[in-house]
């Protein structure tokens, strides 16, 4: 019970991370975009095998995955405007 705590917590950090790196490092993000949604996926199609996989250390690995997927995607997210 709380080792499962303990993984939506470090999910959780990924979004106050994502931005606060998306605030210091403005100038970089505009050349990643794209490379961070296919890091993105990658992480996914990673976490989906691995969780079909027998892999004794499957759920720390599915968790480290998710924390790459929320914070690129917090990098990654664009505000839209409301015109």
């Amino acid at each position: 019970m709380i080792k499962e705590l303990g993984y939506l917590v470090i999910i959780a950090v990924a979004i106050p991370l994502g931005l606060f790196l998306k605030k210091i490092c403005r100038d970089e993000i505009g050349n990643w975009k794209k490379r961070f949604t296919h890091l993105t996926l990658l992480s996914l199609l990673i976490a989906t095998l691995i969780l079909f996989s027998s892999i004794e250390y499957k759920q720390p690995l599915i968790t480290t995955l998710l924390f790459i997927v929320l914070l690129l995607q917090t990098i990654n997210y664009k505000k839209r405007n409301k015109n």
